[in-house]
């Protein structure tokens, strides 16, 4: 997976991605899990099928997880991405899309949990014609942030 569509699927945080055509978007953006914002840490672990060892990345840093999706919803609007309904039972959201690319097809399954506004989980597969991938977000709030 080249490096912008690896970036789009990891910010999907909500890895989340939203059709080129308005009709094809989650009608006015689906319901997310209620997240607080403020000082939160993160920990994303990638890893493709063909690889032994998985990498992972932490970072602390001042944010608003939902919003944050949302907003990557509406940025991935040009990337020609087709979606599922988001399907949302109990603490879990789930949703599927493709998006086409120069003739590639970037599928995408991910499954949120929150079950508090404190923290969530965020568990994507990804698959091209050629390879695939996972990726766990595992996101908590740890404070405000300071001014």
């Amino acid at each position: 997976m080249n490096r912008p569509w690896r970036v789009l699927v990891m910010l999907t945080l909500a890895s989340v991605a939203r059709a080129a055509e308005p009709a094809a978007a989650p009608a006015d953006l689906p319901e997310l899990p209620v997240l607080k914002p403020g000082l939160w840490s993160f920990s994303l672990t990638e890893n493709r099928y063909d690889e032994k060892n998985p990498r992972v990345r932490t970072m602390t840093r001042c944010a608003d997880p939902a919003e944050e999706m949302r907003q990557k919803w509406r940025s991935l609007a040009g990337h020609a991405c087709r979606f599922s309904p988001v399907a949302h039972e109990g603490s879990r959201w789930s949703y599927s899309s493709a998006c086409n690319d120069k003739g590639r097809t970037l599928t995408i399954r991910s499954v949120i949990v929150a079950d508090r506004d404190d923290g969530y989980r965020v568990d994507t597969s990804s698959h091209t014609p050629t390879q695939a991938s996972r990726e766990i977000v595992i996101a908590h709030r740890v404070g405000d942030c300071t001014k």
